[in-house]
C-alpha cells in the first residue's frame, strides 16, 4: 500500500507581507523527511481553488488587504470546511484576525471574519519586537520565542484558549500578557521568525497532530540552532529589564 503523503498550503501568501512566514512550511518538511514521514505543501495565490489538504497556513497580511483575503476565504468556503473536516489550521498575526470572528481595517473599521476562533480583534498602536513566552495550549512544550510586527489587539472568547502567556512582547494587548488563541485544531498567534524555525519543537507538535501520534525529538538536533535561540532570548529578556529601569 502507498504511503499516504501529507499536503501542506501555503494560503494566497501573495496578500502576504514578507515576514518569513513560509518557512514554516519548509520547516515541517524537512522535520517530517527526518522521521520518513511523507509530505508535500504547495502555495496557493489569489484565484486559484484551494486543494483539499492536511494543513493551512494563513500568513500576515497587508493591513489594506485583509478585508479582501476575509472575502476571498469566506466565498470561497474550503478553509472552513476543512477545518470542520479535521484539518490543522496555522493562522499568522493579520491570518490570525482574518480567521477569528472580527477584526478592524487601518482606518479601524470592523469587519468579519472566518469564525475558526472565538476571537475579536480591534486596531492598537504599533509594536515590534522580540517575543519571549510559555505555550499555554500544550504542556511540557519548551519556551516560545520569535518576534511580533503589529497593529493588533485581540480578545480571546471562552470558545478558545491563549496560544501562549508572554513574558516578553505585547501579543493581544491584555493583562496578564497572553498571545494568539487556540481552538481544537485551528490555532492563531502574532509571532513571527518564522515560527516553526525558531520553535521546532512545536513544529513536532503540528506533525504529531497530522500523523496522530506525538513525535520523539529528532536525535541529531544542531547544537548551534539551540545556542541561537537561547542567546537571543536571553537579549530579549536583557532588553525587556533595561526598558523598565
Amino acid at each position: 500500500m502507498a504511503t499516504r503523503v501529507l499536503l501542506l498550503v501555503d494560503v494566497h501568501p501573495a496578500l502576504s507581507m514578507p515576514q518569513a512566514d513560509a518557512g514554516n512550511l519548509r520547516v515541517l518538511e524537512h522535520r517530517a523527511a527526518a522521521r520518513g514521514i511523507a509530505v508535500r505543501s504547495v502555495t496557493v495565490q489569489p484565484g486559484d481553488p484551494l486543494p483539499a489538504a492536511d494543513l493551512y497556513q494563513v500568513a500576515g497580511a497587508a493591513d489594506e488587504d485583509l478585508p479582501e483575503l476575509a472575502r476571498r476565504l469566506a466565498d470561497e468556503g474550503t478553509l472552513a470546511a476543512a477545518v470542520a473536516g479535521g484539518a490543522v489550521l496555522l493562522a499568522i498575526d493579520a491570518g490570525f484576525q482574518v480567521v477569528s470572528r472580527t477584526f478592524a481595517d487601518p482606518e479601524g473599521g470592523e469587519h468579519d471574519g472566518l469564525g475558526l476562533l472565538d476571537v475579536r480583534s480591534s486596531r492598537g498602536a504599533f509594536v515590534d519586537g522580540p517575543v519571549v513566552g510559555t505555550l499555554a495550549f500544550v504542556p511540557g512544550l519548551p519556551e516560545l520565542a520569535g518576534f511580533e510586527s503589529h497593529h493588533g489587539r485581540s480578545v480571546v472568547g471562552p470558545g478558545a484558549v491563549p496560544f501562549a502567556r508572554l513574558e516578553v512582547g505585547t501579543g493581544n494587548g491584555g493583562e496578564p500578557a497572553t498571545d494568539g488563541a487556540v481552538a481544537g485544531r485551528v490555532i492563531g498567534t502574532y509571532v513571527h521568525g518564522p515560527l516553526l524555525a525558531w520553535n521546532p519543537a512545536l513544529a513536532d507538535h503540528l506533525l504529531g497532530m497530522l500523523v496522530g501520534t506525538p513525535l520523539a525529538p529528532l536525535a541529531d538536533e544542531p547544537d548551534f540552532a539551540a545556542e541561537v535561540r537561547a542567546r537571543r532570548m536571553a537579549e530579549a529578556r536583557l532588553a525587556l529589564q533595561q526598558r523598565r529601569r
